[in-house]
């Protein structure tokens, strides 16, 4: 007996189209015509597949997604768009592919390392554009390496001493060389909003 997938609509209403194409797979079919932030999580919680146009799902939907033991499972910098009515980052392709416990957790080091970093900066970057680094006046390590991609920079402060040894405080928590990597999305997200509390 082969299992249903659950695709979830969060923001019907948001598509004006009444011809949307319908998987053709085996699934049971959950939509609504809007999904509010506090409704985001249970509605989530059964589905394998959700589709979403505007509904804003956060860093603290994520949270509460792996408090309950589900993963995103594709967290990429190319999966994140600005949301037009609230002006907010939100994530897009929200397929599961990935259930490494911490997969979700290492990919958003990953993308909080590209924005910090305003792009990602690699060893072969350095020693080809060396003039784009002017403060860049230290040597790297190994221990300055992201844990996930060997090559590219964690320690961002070493390229870019303006940033704030703070910040530079929670990037370093996804090099190589700690031995206290994050491991709960939900205390990222708590050392996040102590450093950029929410207005």
């Amino acid at each position: 007996m082969s299992v249903k997938e659950r695709v979830v609509f969060l923001d019907r209403a948001a598509f004006t189209s009444d011809d949307l194409p319908v998987p053709n797979f085996d699934h049971n079919w959950s939509e609504y015509p809007e999904t509010g932030a506090a409704d985001v999580v249970p509605r989530l919680f059964w589905a394998t597949t959700a589709i979403t146009h505007s509904c804003p799902i956060d860093a603290e939907a994520i949270a509460q997604l792996h408090q309950k033991g589900l993963q995103h499972g594709d967290i990429r910098a190319d999966h994140i768009i600005l949301h037009n009515q609230s002006n907010a980052y939100v994530w897009i392709d929200f397929d599961y592919v990935i259930t490494h416990p911490h997969y979700d957790l290492f990919s958003l080091g990953n993308i909080l390392l590209q924005a910090a970093g305003k792009g990602r900066h690699s060893i072969h970057d350095i020693r080809q554009q060396l003039q784009k680094y002017p403060d860049f006046k230290d040597t790297l390590t190994s221990d300055d390496m992201s844990l996930i991609f060997a090559h590219r920079v964690a320690n961002l402060r070493k390229l870019f001493p303006y940033l704030s040894a703070d910040l530079n405080e929670i990037l370093m928590r996804f090099s190589a060389g700690r031995t206290d990597p994050y491991r709960d999305l939900g205390i990222l997200i708590s050392d996040l909003q102590s450093l950029f509390p929410k207005n």
